[in-house]
């Protein structure tokens, strides 16, 4: 049976988020107050998948409207975009060896975090 990957927050006392999966190596997270995300380029969350996925669960929670794209730099090709501290599930096929970045649309992401998890 194939075990779905999930990010679950937990934002009672901490700011930092406990992620519970299966295989945590297929959950990339992205702290924005180490790395900026503004809306001038693409900031690389996943440089290459390592395996072929059929899904995404993007969960991002700085409070600002982000875009996220697959493909090589310079060449990114949009497949979803966030609400506000939110989660979204995305049945997609993303190819291993596939780059996964993130942009913000209007104000730059400077808190929080963005968590995607690859369904294999």
């Amino acid at each position: 049976m194939t075990k779905l990957l999930f990010a679950f927050f937990l934002f009672a006392f901490t700011s930092t988020p406990l992620l519970s999966a299966p295989n945590t190596s297929q959950v990339n997270v992205l702290n924005y107050a180490t790395t900026n995300v503004t809306s001038a380029a693409y900031v690389v969350l996943i440089a290459s998948t390592s395996t072929s996925t059929r899904g995404l669960e993007i969960c991002d929670t700085s409070g600002q409207l982000v875009k996220f794209a697959i493909g090589a730099t310079g060449s990114e090709t949009d497949i979803v975009s966030n609400q506000p501290s939110s989660c979204k599930f995305l049945v997609y096929y993303v190819p291993q060896g596939t780059q996964i970045s993130v942009k913000a649309i209007a104000t730059s992401a400077t808190t929080g975090y963005s968590v995607v998890s690859l369904i294999p």
